[in-house]
């Protein structure tokens, strides 16, 4: 499929263009849809992804130009960038070089719409239609379009403007300087234009079982105060709420729990009805709809009794009916009801109900005249499929069906057997509706043929497995009576499946999937396995190696084969996200769990420990976030848009490196634990890794790349698992490495205290195990009550509230710092390195580590 955009303001015409990898597209590392280049045009194999890349370039094309031109063409933080294709090559050089006095003529102020907002005749701007689409999720999938963050400010920086109408002299917004303000400034103060906000709004609320705060339903409050308030002064505004600013109002609803927000939308739904209250419009389709959306995000069985509740009232209504969405909705009730049963024992899917509502939605299509929109499509029947999507999802759901023992199969009558034979059955009777019916919108798609394999899956056993790795293999070589073609997300609970499952033969059931998947690749390259589906082989090995408690030899082979595929995975990754730190960890564990009997098998663990981490360090160095100049202070980024990935990726790939660091040093120590000599040899060989992490880590800290962003998560653990190896490093050769760790350990942490970035109890906790460290390995009681007052001075002058744990601590070594207890400390001044010192002390430290 390819598609194009017909332009009405300019009368440009936008073709499908190459989608990017954009994160939000799913877990399967931000892969874009598959696509083929042909003659010039992109082809897609989905339409909606055809129709998306042609609305994705003409998004481009518009930031480019007029609506987003005063943040210049790197910065994407309202409308992100959707297709590889230049923007800016694509319109020309007159849309980039326009004379600054002259007319903008691609800005044409009315566009006739045919209906919406309060008078179906009334003409909308660009900016209006294009902030509309902006917020409706039809353009891009949820995921993707708009972020939160973005929704949340461009609604608080609507806000200011709609308070300076209303002369409210809000002061200076803080976030006015974050969002579209050239957007903002230039769209009218309409019903349709604040409606397009609370929609963005109403489309933020992830789908989940947990709680939500109420900061949207508070914002989305104050727009509709202010809308009434606007359409009724002496020259009022045409932005009069209307039933559309309702309903998206239900949706921006936030409460404790699901439930909560479930009930409070459908106590306004009742205000709506009654025909007491004027404050509110009769409702419509959409307002019913909307209630039933959030009843459906509650888990269990009232969601679909209350959802059936609702829709019979639509049912009796004359003015609002139920509609294609209403239907959608009540289907997948059925499915959403059976979350919070046993799912071991439990049905999750009801022909015989489905084929009811599908029935009663044929009734209404032939009342309506045949209409489209009413007809059953491959959605429609999909709708009621139990189906994971998402790859936490995925694994937290399928995990439970394999915690009891592996079984060869499921006895006939089970629960979960009938479903999985329902949901084939399903499946042929889609795929028998398209041939004999000629219903082709009704045939099977990638996502019936995946609630098959999920389905098989969900059994538990090596029958299931095996049944859904042949659904999938015979789908990818064209074996099924229509092509559907499988992706990777087809193959993933399959692997997964079998990397939890504890059999022997699973290590080898996985390997022979992922040839057989690099086989099948070669035709459709889009089924190459990704890292993180190889990585599974590792989970596999761990489980297998848990089973073999009692064999030392098989957990020590096992290890070292799961490190050497570690390495050549690593060795192929793209980056560290496509493989995980987890992975490492993984493997680092496995060696947890080894035990040697010889000084060969000793070296022989180290070895392998360095060979992970040199690999974790080389696939960390890949990195943009780690592209620093250690000597000069400098780094490498060349534009403001690396610069802000790195702002956004430093936090988290520094927590998953602070993971692997502390894993280490705790495995080390539970393996080597009862033989010191051993010990202190790989303690001393690994401290200069460790020593050079918490370095680089101050350095990134400090260094330009945090500044005016979020400080790094405080290695609470790294730093206590560390302070426990500086305690090993007694001897007079060492002594000083243990020494200088701690000493910036505590400095690092007096940092965070200083930020309130730490609790008192945490800081307290690394102070002491610092001090107990310099007590330690420190013989010379000069040189020991030098370090122990400058330690005090750091820790007194971060919080005055530390004076307390320091009385009692150095008054258990006899050194008096009555002076520097009596010191009137600011912290933010007094404490201030200049950048020079600083700089002088990291360059003695980076010698001492060389």
């Amino acid at each position: 499929f390819t598609s194009s955009f017909d332009c009405p303001v300019t009368g440009q015409i936008f073709q499908s263009g190459t989608l990017l990898n954009m994160e939000e597209f799913g877990p399967f590392k931000s892969r874009a849809p598959p696509m083929k280049l042909i003659d010039g045009i992109c082809y897609y194999s989905e339409s909606k992804n055809a129709i998306h890349a042609a609305a994705g370039s003409a998004m481009d094309v518009l930031t480019a130009t007029n609506f987003f031109s005063s943040f210049g063409r790197f910065d994407h933080k309202v409308v992100p960038r959707f297709c590889e294709e230049d923007p800016y090559i694509s319109i020309g050089e007159q849309f980039l070089h326009q004379d600054e006095e002259g007319d903008d003529d691609f800005i044409i102020q009315n566009i006739p719409q045919a209906g919406g907002g309060i008078n179906k005749d009334a003409s909308k701007s660009t900016l209006e239609v294009i902030l509309d689409a902006w917020a409706d999720d039809s353009i891009f999938n949820k995921r993707s379009f708009p972020s939160q963050p973005d929704a949340l400010r461009t609604a608080l920086a609507w806000l200011e403007k709609l308070k300076s109408k209303k002369d409210v002299n809000s002061g200076a917004s803080k976030y006015s300087r974050d969002v579209a303000v050239s957007l903002l400034q230039q769209t009218a103060i309409t019903t349709f234009s604040c409606n397009a906000i609370l929609k963005a709004l109403a489309n933020t609320y992830p789908n989940s079982d947990v709680a939500v705060d109420t900061q949207i339903e508070d914002v989305a409050d104050q727009i509709i105060e202010l809308m009434k308030v606007l359409s009724n002064e002496t020259n009022p505004l045409p932005c009069a709420p209307d039933i559309e600013t309702y309903n998206n109002y239900i949706q921006c609803l936030g409460a404790t729990l699901l439930t909560d927000r479930a009930k409070k939308s459908e106590e306004i739904l009742e205000k709506m009805i009654s025909e007491k209250i004027d404050e509110y419009p009769t409702p419509n389709c959409g307002s019913f709809n909307a209630v039933m959306k959030h009843w459906l995000e509650v888990p269990g069985t009232e969601s679909h009794r209350k959802i059936a509740a609702l829709f019979s009232r639509m049912e009796m209504s004359i003015s609002c009916p139920p509609n294609r969405k209403s239907f959608l909705i009540a289907l997948k009730s059925l499915a959403s009801s059976a979350i919070g049963l046993d799912p071991t024992n439990s049905s999750l899917f009801h022909p015989e109900v489905t084929s009811q509502w599908i029935e009663r939605m044929h009734k209404y299509k032939e009342e309506r005249g045949n209409c489209i929109e009413m007809k059953a499509d491959a959605e429609i029947f999909n709708a009621a499929l139990p189906l994971c999507t998402d790859h936490s999802e995925m694994e937290s759901s399928l995990r439970p069906f394999f915690d009891t023992e592996f079984r060869p199969k499921l006895p006939e009558s089970h629960p979960r057997r009938q479903d999985a034979i329902n949901i084939e059955r399903w499946f042929y009777s889609m795929e028998h509706r398209c041939q004999e019916e000629d219903e082709m919108q009704s045939a099977p798609d990638i996502h019936t043929l995946e609630a098959v394999i999920q389905a098989w899956i969900r059994t538990g056993s090596e029958e299931g497995i095996r049944n859904a790795e042949k659904w999938a293999i015979d789908a990818s070589e064209g074996k099924t009576h229509l092509l559907i073609t499988p992706r990777l997300e087809t193959f993933y609970p399959i692997l997964l499946a079998w990397s939890v499952a504890g059999s022997a033969d699973a290590p080898f059931n996985i390997k022979s999937l992922l040839n057989k998947m690099d086989e099948l690749g070669e035709r459709i390259p889009e089924l190459r396995p990704s890292s993180d589906l190889r990585s599974l082989l590792i989970n596999a090995w761990k489980k297998h190696q848990d089973d073999n408690v009692g064999n030392p030899k098989a957990i020590l082979d096992i290890a070292e084969e799961s490190t050497e595929y570690l390495i050549s995975l690593a060795e192929s990754a793209e980056d560290l996200k496509s493989l995980g730190g987890e992975v490492f960890e993984m493997v680092i564990d496995m060696w947890g769990a080894t035990t040697y009997n010889s000084a060969e098998e000793q070296s022989r663990i180290q070895s392998q420990l360095l060979a992970v981490v040199n690999q974790y360090n080389r696939l960390v160095g890949t990195q943009l976030v780690w592209d620093f100049d250690l000597e000069n202070d400098h780094y490498h980024g060349d534009n403001s848009n690396q610069r802000n990935r790195a702002n956004l990726e430093l936090p988290e790939m520094s927590t998953a490196i602070d993971s692997l660091y502390s894993k280490l040093i705790s495995t080390t120590l539970n393996i080597f634990g009862d033989d010191e000599k051993f010990r202190q040899n790989i303690i001393e060989e690994f401290f200069h890794e460790v020593e050079g992490h918490l370095l680089r880590r101050e350095r990134y800290q400090a260094s330009i790349i945090s500044c005016g962003s979020t400080p790094l998560p405080f290695p609470d653990k790294l730093y206590k698992d560390a302070l426990k190896w500086c305690n090993f490093l007694k001897d007079e050769r060492r002594s000083g490495d243990a020494v200088r760790v701690a000493f910036q350990i505590i400095i690092d942490t007096a940092s965070y205290q200083r930020q309130d970035q730490v609790t008192l109890v945490q800081a307290n906790e690394i102070y002491s195990d610092g001090m107990a460290v310099i007590e330690s390995v420190v013989d010379n009681p000069d040189e020991k009550r030098l370090i122990i007052r400058r330690v005090a001075e750091e820790i007194m002058s971060s919080n005055s509230k530390n004076e307390a744990f320091l009385k009692r601590t150095i008054s258990a070594v006899n050194i008096d710092i009555s002076d520097i207890l009596a010191k009137d400390f600011i912290p933010l001044k007094e404490q201030r390195r200049t950048r020079k010192g600083s700089k002088r002390k990291r360059i003695r430290r980076r010698k001492s580590i060389k």
